[in-house]
């Protein structure tokens, strides 16, 4: 398999990380495959402990508590990707990411839409097909971000960093919701109190374990995910590993990511 074999792909599958970890890994694999150095990548992970990131732009001080992050030792991470800030709550979600040159994701996908909309319609497009394999029917929607949404609740919500014609998108799979916990970690909009944020995730956000009544195993998703995606653009997957070019890249993006100089860029 050469890197630029676009019709065969990497899938890293399911993996736990700490937060600092798990967006160096996909922060090296962006790097690698403009580089040429690695092929395009889906990868399937999970957060431990429990993680707070943030957008890139974001402020922490408007967005989250982290005198409470701390007293709960959870960690707190600026992602490179944009949207707002999310709750990865250990063992309540799945999160993918995908990284890519986008005319390889998204020239031979049939969709409706162009430039960065026809990445996420090509991505959600594929996790929709997947749990439709598990009898579950989700719509594309937006909530603040792209997102896929089971009767009008939010699921999964998604952020994208593009660079030099390469796409990083990241979202996560919602398998449980704890609203309290949510907005323990998280500021409400200002004006907004907490309990009532708590009403509202409890009235529009939902897990999918909630709706099926299971547990959903990442690693069982993970290679239905991994086979739509290959139906839905033509391609083939080889499980694989990080190369060594990504793992001597990831001291020093950790580095970054626990920084202050990083997570408190925008205070």
């Amino acid at each position: 398999m050469t890197n630029e074999d676009t019709n065969t792909w990497r899938f890293l599958p399911a993996t736990i990380s700490d937060g600092c970890t798990n967006m160096a890994i996909d922060e090296a694999i962006l790097v690698t495959r403009i580089k040429g150095l690695v092929p395009n990548t889906v990868r399937v992970y999970q957060w431990s402990p429990s993680t707070v990131t943030i957008g890139r732009h974001q402020s922490v001080a408007l967005e989250v508590d982290t005198a409470e992050i701390n007293r709960r030792k959870f960690q707190l991470v600026r992602r490179i990707s944009g949207g707002g800030a999310v709750l990865h709550a250990e063992s309540k979600e799945i999160t993918y990411s995908v990284v890519a040159k986008i005319p390889d994701l998204t020239g031979s996908f049939r969709g409706t839409k162009n430039g960065v909309e026809a990445i996420y319609q090509v991505i959600l497009d594929a996790i929709q097909k997947t749990l439709s394999k598990i009898s579950l029917s989700p719509v594309a929607g937006v909530i603040h971000c792209p997102a896929l949404l089971l009767d009008g609740k939010k699921f999964s919500g998604n952020a994208q960093c593009i660079k030099n014609g390469y796409v990083l998108q990241h979202g996560t799979i919602l398998l449980s919701v704890d609203p309290d916990e949510m907005y323990s970690v998280l500021k409400p909009p200002q004006g907004v109190t907490k309990g009532r944020m708590v009403r509202s995730v409890m009235a529009k956000v939902v897990g999918l374990e909630e709706c099926i009544g299971h547990k959903i195993d990442p690693h069982d998703f993970g290679t239905a995910f991994k086979e739509t995606f290959s139906t839905l653009l033509g391609i083939t997957f080889r499980d694989g590993k990080l190369v060594p070019a990504e793992a001597s890249l990831l001291d020093g993006l950790k580095a970054k990511y626990v920084s202050e100089e990083w997570r408190l860029k925008y205070p």
